[in-house]
């Protein structure tokens, strides 16, 4: 089950960088229909706290309480992003320009069973330069058939993705339902997408054998003091 577990997280970390080094939304793209001017400033980009079993963040506007779970430190965080510990609590948006993307949460369950991921991604990096003028539900329509294919390159099977709104605290956000198998096991995700400035958050919830994703996005609430992104000028 370790084994399966360790293939459900690179699947995970491989959908959150799904658009990474090639723009999924050509700056001449016949199909697209964008907005007439950007729909977001860049604002303040911040990494999330963990204090015992709670993990909060601002910029997010969420938080949750994770008894009994494992919440991955800072050194496998910086495992997860290929890059040295020391650089885990430096400028964030500076780590995700380099890199187009930074995993800044990870926890598991007790069983290995259900996990959470929080990814963030510089959307024209990973998009195009496009892709700014796009609304959340445009990216994540732009996303969907390349997921199949990708899952199936790191052993997942009979995968079906389509787009739906996620409920995370007390508000629903664009997002993505998966359901797949990996060695014969049923595996389940749900990933919500929230526009943050000029950048994508990815909460990516996932379970093995039966589908708990519902359970496990009611483990998070709204935070009274979160970071405001006001629509373009």
């Amino acid at each position: 089950m370790k084994k399966i577990t360790g293939l459900l997280l690179a699947a995970l970390l491989l959908i959150c960088t799904v658009g990474a080094g090639r723009p999924i939304l050509a700056d001449d793209d016949p199909t697209a229909e964008p907005t007439s001017e950007p729909i977001w400033k860049e604002g303040l980009l911040t990494l999330g706290t963990v204090s015992g079993d709670v993990y909060e963040n601002t910029t997010l506007g969420y938080g949750c309480k994770l008894e009994g779970w494992t919440i991955a430190d800072a050194a496998a965080i910086a495992a997860m992003n290929n890059i040295g510990e020391s650089l885990v609590s430096a400028d964030v948006q500076e780590l995700i320009r380099q890199g187009g993307s930074f995993i800044e949460f990870s926890a598991s369950s007790a069983d290995n069973l259900q996990s959470i991921t929080v990814t963030f991604q510089d959307i024209e990096k990973n998009y195009g330069a496009a892709a700014s003028l796009f609304t959340v539900d445009q990216l994540v329509e732009a996303m969907l058939p390349m997921l199949p294919s990708m899952l199936e390159n790191v052993g997942f099977s009979d995968v079906k993705a389509e787009s739906a709104q996620i409920p995370l605290g007390t508000d629903l956000h664009p997002g993505i339902v998966i359901t797949s198998k990996i060695y014969g096991v049923d595996a389940y995700q749900k990933e919500a997408c929230i526009r943050c400035g000029d950048y994508m958050a990815f909460v990516c919830v996932s379970s093995f054998v039966s589908d708990a994703t519902d359970d496990i996005l009611k483990l998070f609430y709204p935070l009274t003091e979160t970071v405001v992104y006001s629509p373009a000028d």
